[in-house]
């Protein structure tokens, strides 16, 4: 009852710029920041698979290659021939590779890197639209549309990681 009492909040143009600058600054321009290192992360993370995914296959073709031409034929590395190195390197490098990929695909780096550059995109365009805010009524409306977003992308990943097998590994 005396919070009905009491007269609206109308803050001057001084503190409602201050306010204004707090939202932007200590709340959307942190998330931004979070969202953007957090997609560099992620995608820097598939990339580097990628490569090894790609890594490994360019060496099995070469090492395909170098049996097929008998390089190396007759000759031995110590009690391993060429022969058997080539033989054991084809079955490995796919394998390897194989691991890779897998890795790559159930981690879902890329998917992950794009979520976070999306959300970073939402916040940069809510930011840019609370930069041109005039009212209190319009700081407060778009507060509560940077609260829905971030609220909603965490639904997002909560339904997401419903669907992971957690795994506690013992020793």
């Amino acid at each position: 009852e005396a919070w009905s009492s009491c007269a609206p909040f109308e803050p001057g143009e001084q503190s409602f710029s201050a306010l204004r600058a707090l939202l932007n600054e200590a709340w959307v321009e942190d998330q931004i920041g979070f969202h953007k290192s957090s997609s560099r992360k992620y995608r820097i993370r598939d990339l580097r698979l990628a490569a090894a995914v790609f890594s490994f296959f360019a060496a099995t073709i070469v090492v395909a290659v170098l049996h097929a031409l008998r390089v190396g034929e007759g000759e031995s590395i110590g009690a391993l021939s060429w022969s058997d190195l080539h033989g054991v390197l084809a079955l490995t490098l796919p394998a390897v590779g194989a691991a890779f990929a897998g890795i790559r695909a159930e981690r879902e780096y890329e998917r992950n890197a794009e979520r976070y550059r999306q959300m970073r995109r939402q916040l940069q365009e809510l930011q840019r639209r609370a930069e041109n805010v005039e009212s209190i009524g319009e700081l407060q409306a778009l507060a509560e549309e940077v609260e829905l977003a971030m609220a909603q992308e965490n639904r997002d990943w909560y339904w997401l990681m419903s669907f992971q097998d957690v795994q506690v590994k013992t020793a």
